[in-house]
């Protein structure tokens, strides 16, 4: 009955985890055959372009709510290239969330010891991403390198060079896209308990990780005569310079419509993605 019931639950996880990877497959060589840009891409190819081509400068002459550091990883191929299309930064997106499945698979490894439902979890996480927006170009996979590279160090993190490390990756995920800032607390949180006899000593390493990159910043904006009250409310997404115009869904009744229809359709499927594998899981352990 035990060897039945063993040969079942392996049947189910291998179907599960076969069908998943195909969805995977076919929505990562999809992409890559008919690309796709949205509004937001467009933004950041656009202002990428400018920067490499034109010599724009960022909060000097261009306005943009989102901090840099994606935009200018995006802008990289057009160093190398004089072609206007957006296949290399696809692939590039693509390459990120890819790697992030990797590093989420290392984590869920370490913190489940079972190499079968981290499989299944980074499979998951990487059909998510690509469910919801990674089929086209967005700072979301880089920021969620730099956030993940953190917190993998940060589970190894007895060293306080490791921990200066991991406070640098996630000053770049905020450098990146700034709302990833929200990460600080948790990681604290995270520092503090993976170093109980020194907790205060261990935060204020991680802080001063995340702060290094500031004096850059700090001097690049006199440097060039930007204003840094103008810069902080970019920051915030607040400017006068901004039109009234925005990419994305309207935030209308159809818009938020159309929000509800989406979460009502994709929520129970990812429900039981995420429970089928869980409860897999449970019960290889008991």
């Amino acid at each position: 009955m035990l060897q039945i019931k063993q040969l079942l639950i392996n049947s189910i996880t291998n179907i599960i985890i076969v069908v998943t990877s195909i969805n995977v497959i076919v929505l990562l060589l999809s992409t890559i055959k008919y690309p796709y840009v949205n509004s937001d891409a467009a933004f950041y190819l656009m202002v990428g372009k400018n920067i490499i081509r034109e010599g724009f400068l960022y909060y000097k002459d261009i306005f943009s709510p989102y901090t840099p550091l994606g935009i200018y990883i995006y802008s990289l191929p057009y160093y190398f290239t004089s072609n206007t299309e957006f296949m290399l930064q696809i692939i590039l997106s693509l390459s990120f969330l890819v790697i992030n499945s990797i590093l989420f698979y290392k984590i869920v490894l370490k913190i489940s010891d079972s190499s079968i439902f981290s499989v299944m979890m980074a499979i998951y996480f990487l059909l998510l991403n690509l469910e919801f927006g990674g089929t086209y170009v967005y700072l979301e996979p880089i920021a969620i390198f730099f956030v993940l590279l953190s917190l993998s160090i940060l589970s190894n993190a007895n060293l306080k060079y490791r921990i200066l490390i991991a406070g640098l990756f996630l000053s770049f995920a905020i450098l990146v896209k700034q709302y990833t800032i929200l990460f600080l607390i948790p990681f604290l949180v995270i520092v503090s308990f993976a170093n109980q006899s020194r907790k205060i000593k261990s935060a204020l390493i991680f802080i001063i990780g995340v702060l290094s990159p500031l004096p850059c910043l700090i001097f690049y904006l006199l440097y060039f005569n930007i204003d840094i009250i103008q810069t902080i409310n970019l920051f915030f997404g607040k400017n006068e310079n901004f039109s009234n115009s925005y990419a994305g869904m309207d935030y209308n009744f159809m818009g938020l419509f159309q929000r509800i229809i989406v979460f009502l359709f994709y929520t129970p499927y990812f429900v039981v993605l995420f429970f089928v594998p869980s409860l897999i899981f449970i019960v290889r352990k008991n």
